[in-house]
């Protein structure tokens, strides 16, 4: 099945591309969601077989989208993948394949939603990736061209060869080619929920001083009270709106918690609808302990899934935060539901762009709007409104300011009210820092609960006190506010920093411990404070009292953390990167490390000149040897294998050098150069290099890095890890009896097991992948993906309720021994006064 163009605005985009592509070797187009933009790029790769293509997207659920369409409509599609002719990229890991790739020679580059390109952390690796190979077509295409910040991104790379654009209205009304593209949705308010904003706007009414004024407006808050009782129930809303009783539709919460809210409340709001719901959700994991969200592979399965059912006799809803706003269009869609609040008009157009799409009839789907967003947006309902020919109506006092996709009359009134209080009160719903500032003094400096929890149970919101649900909704409204995000960016900053209109709100909040950061340092530093606080002594790597080995559960809190750091610093790249510069000078060091390894060897740490360095030793050992390499293992007589004992101290040495040279960081630089010209790479590693390639190391253009190998491997083999050790018939079979698949296979797995990548995978639990450094996150959100650290996570999930049980084991040993000491007490008591 080839890419079929169906539509008018789809086949003169693709006349006009391909006619800039040749005269420019660029070119870039709008359409709006739902408009079917990704189809002439696809049809361009279809029909230029020969030129490899470099697609670029912002998330991996759209870029698992383009696998999709590239399966279905591309000749051999996913061979071309799996060969790495059509290569797919996130713009947050561009860093890391434009310093890897070396020999790509695109011929083709896709930058999909193209008004990301003027990121601050990744535009530099954008034009790196066009500048990079100067004779590739760039194709760049969107739904929004202009950014947040006003930047409007193809204007600015694309200049004159922007061909085609078409706007949401154009789309909806048919001006642009003569053919209406996208029917207008059915548009329903849910304006009963305005009534949690009335006891808000009640206390502000009262704060008035002047009388007159707060009787005239107290007036309107009783007639804004009346009407608001008078609009149909969220449920009878439902009802009404879900025309399509076992339909798809897609809801959007503002957060995770609220998720699981909805989730819980599934029947009580839907169950009008339909009585039969199944119910799904897409969310990205929060860290190794978070059971509630899922991984990549996850998400893309449960996107899939829902897709592809067919339609029974079940109401099918998707929950989602902001996973599926932009990029992924989910076919066979009948409508959205949006409890998430938003003042973004991007993202406002991205939510309802989902219930729109090429083929649809007008009024077939339905966007329920349960906050009111569309009190934000009148900008772009007047655009839509006009487009569809309503905004034409004649303005009456009915339709005055606002004429909204049908506004009745009460509606009007009740939205006007709802302005004017706001506008006299000054009062504004969703500014919540005022709120969280007089929750914190009336509560000791304590946040609002996320969620209610009673006996170790979560309490839905059927059952919580008034009181409680009051709490979640300040949790949410400050979670979700301008302020904290504001806050949140000026961590670190001194206060004369920041700008003077936020000062009075960072002080006060810092002065209840928020907006400070009082995150892990990384390992380095927190080796250095305790060098300092403990007379430049190592922290224990095990604790022992009386020759005896202490278990974690008999350990004090301060003996664990102890033992803690120094796992955590034996194990981190900051130790490696200390060892590897033994024997240099600082000024021979990265300006970057110079401050913690000076520190560091002040302590006498990295100083370690007795040892030479692993690659000096293996080139000491090759010119000594005749350019052979240390043996892994020692036979003589083609016996077995001698153990350590049996062996001579000179084959000792000799495998404890080739053990040294296998896991040493100089090996893994060496194999990451493999391909490499001498003068890319870094200085310092040249003279290793040079030396090492002469006796035939690092050359073999083969081998990628292990990350890439594991990859390979999982996708070739339905993300099943390489085995550590072969075994047939319950027996483990030695080396030279396996196959050479079989030896490939668990070579592969022990060249993972020592990697750097492992290390830094598994240094990365718990964190979110935008707190991962750049050049690692493209590996780590493939290899979450394929949940290769789950090892990893439930073993420090173990860990850490080892260390909760024995916290708990201590406590109880603790009660029980003050009750023996009580009764003791007692039963004295009573024989002196016998």
């Amino acid at each position: 099945m080839s890419v079929d163009l169906k539509y008018k605005h789809q086949q003169t985009t693709y006349k006009l591309m391909n006619e800039e592509l040749e005269k420019t070797g660029k070119v870039a187009y709008v359409f709006p969601t739902g408009a079917g933009k990704s189809f002439p790029a696809l049809k361009y790769i279809e029909d230029n077989p020969s030129k490899p293509v470099i697609i670029v997207a912002p998330s991996i659920a759209i870029l698992n989208q383009y696998k999709k369409y590239i399966n279905e409509y591309i000749p051999n599609g996913n061979e071309r993948i799996r060969r790495k002719d059509i290569v797919l990229v996130t713009y947050q890991n561009l860093s890391v394949f434009n310093a890897r790739v070396r020999n790509a020679n695109p011929g083709i580059i896709l930058l999909d939603e193209g008004h990301r390109i003027g990121a601050k952390t990744w535009e530099p690796e954008v034009d790196t990736l066009i500048e990079k190979y100067p004779e590739a077509k760039v194709m760049s295409i969107t739904a929004t061209p202009e950014r947040m910040d006003k930047r409007n991104m193809l204007y600015e790379k694309f200049q004159d060869s922007v061909v085609y654009e078409m706007s949401l209205t154009e789309a909806l009304s048919g001006e642009k080619e003569g053919e209406v593209v996208l029917e207008a949705p059915r548009y329903i308010r849910v304006l009963s929920e305005l009534a949690e904003q009335l006891e808000s706007y009640k206390i502000k009414i009262e704060e008035v001083e002047d009388e007159n004024k707060r009787k005239e407006l107290l007036e309107k808050y009783e007639k804004l009270a009346g009407l608001i009782s008078r609009m149909p129930s969220i449920q009878e809303v439902m009802q009404e709106g879900m025309q399509k009783k076992n339909g798809k539709y897609i809801v959007f919460c503002a957060d995770r918690e609220e998720m699981q809210e909805k989730m819980e409340e599934v029947h009580e709001i839907f169950g009008r609808v339909n009585d039969k719901i199944r119910i799904d959700y897409v969310l990205s994991r929060y860290d190794q302990e978070d059971e509630f969200g899922k991984t990549q592979k996850g998400n893309r399965l449960t996107i899939e899934k829902f897709e592809e059912m067919e339609k029974g006799e079940e109401l099918q809803l998707l929950f989602c935060v902001d996973m599926l706003n932009e990029g992924v269009h989910i076919q066979g869609i009948d409508g959205v539901v949006m409890f998430r609040p938003t003042e973004s008009g991007i993202v406002y157009k991205q939510q309802i762009g989902r219930a729109l799409s090429v083929g649809n009839k007008a009024g077939e789907t339905v966007i329920i709007d349960a906050v009111n967003n569309w009190k934000r947006q009148e900008e772009t309902f007047k655009e839509i409104e006009a487009a569809i020919g309503i905004g034409e109506r004649k303005e009456t006092k009915e339709t005055k300011e606002i004429g909204l996709f049908n506004l009745k009359p009460e509606e009007i009134e009740l939205i006007e009210l709802l302005r004017e209080i706001g506008e006299e009160t000054h009062y504004n719903y969703y500014n919540a820092y005022k709120e969280l500032i007089e929750w914190l003094e009336t509560h000791n400096g304590k946040m609002p609960r996320a969620r209610i929890q009673r006996d170790g149970q979560r309490i839905p919101v059927a059952k919580q006190t008034k009181e409680e649900n009051d709490e979640v909704k300040l949790y949410r409204r400050w979670n979700r506010s301008v302020e904290k995000q504001k806050l949140e960016s000026y961590v670190g900053k001194k206060i004369e920093e920041i700008p003077e209109e936020d000062r009075e709100m960072v002080i006060t909040l810092r002065e209840y411990g928020l907006g400070l950061n009082l995150t892990r340092k990384p390992p380095s530093e927190e080796i250095i404070e305790w060098l300092e606080t403990h007379n430049g002594k190592m922290p224990r790597v095990r604790i022992k009292r009386d020759g005896q080995r202490i278990p974690a559960a008999k350990q004090t809190k301060e003996e664990k953390d102890e033992v803690n750091l120094r796992a955590r610093w034996n194990t981190s790249i900051e130790k490696q990167k200390l060892e590897s510069y033994v024997g240099k000078k600082i000024e021979e060091i990265p300006e970057e490390d110079r401050e913690m390894v000076i520190t560091l060897r002040e302590y006498g740490l990295g100083l370690n000149l007795t040892r030479k360095p692993p690659s000096e030793e293996i080139i000491e050992w090759l010119e000594t040897h005749n350019g052979k390499m240390p043996r892994s293992k020692i036979k003589r007589d083609g016996q077995k294998r001698l153990s350590a004992d049996k062996q001579t101290k000179e084959e000792n040495d000799e495998v404890n050098l080739y053990r040294r040279w296998n896991i040493s960081t100089e090996k893994q630089k060496l194999e990451l150069y493999v391909g490499k010209k001498i003068e890319e790479i870094p200085e310092e590693d040249r003279e290793m290099v040079i030396t090492l390639r002469e006796y035939g190391l690092g050359l073999n253009l083969t081998r990628k890095p292990p990350s890439e190998e594991i990859i390979e491997w999982l996708e070739t083999h339905n993300g099943k890890m390489p085995r550590p050790s072969i075994y047939r018939d319950g027996q483990i079979i030695p080396v030279d009896k396996q196959t050479e698949e079989e030896n490939d296979e668990v070579n592969l797995r022990t060249r993972w097991n020592r990697s750097i990548e492992k290390q830094k995978l598994e240094s990365y639990i718990g964190k979110k992948i935008e707190e991962i450094p750049e050049e690692d996150r493209e590996m780590v959100a493939t290899l979450r993906m394929y949940d290769v650290d789950k090892t990893a996570r439930l073993k420090l999930a173990k860990k850490q309720r080892d260390s909760a049980k024995a916290k708990n084991d201590s406590v109880r040993a603790l009660e029980k021994e003050t009750e023996a000491k009580l009764g003791a007490i007692n039963k004295r008591g009573q024989e002196y006064g016998e």
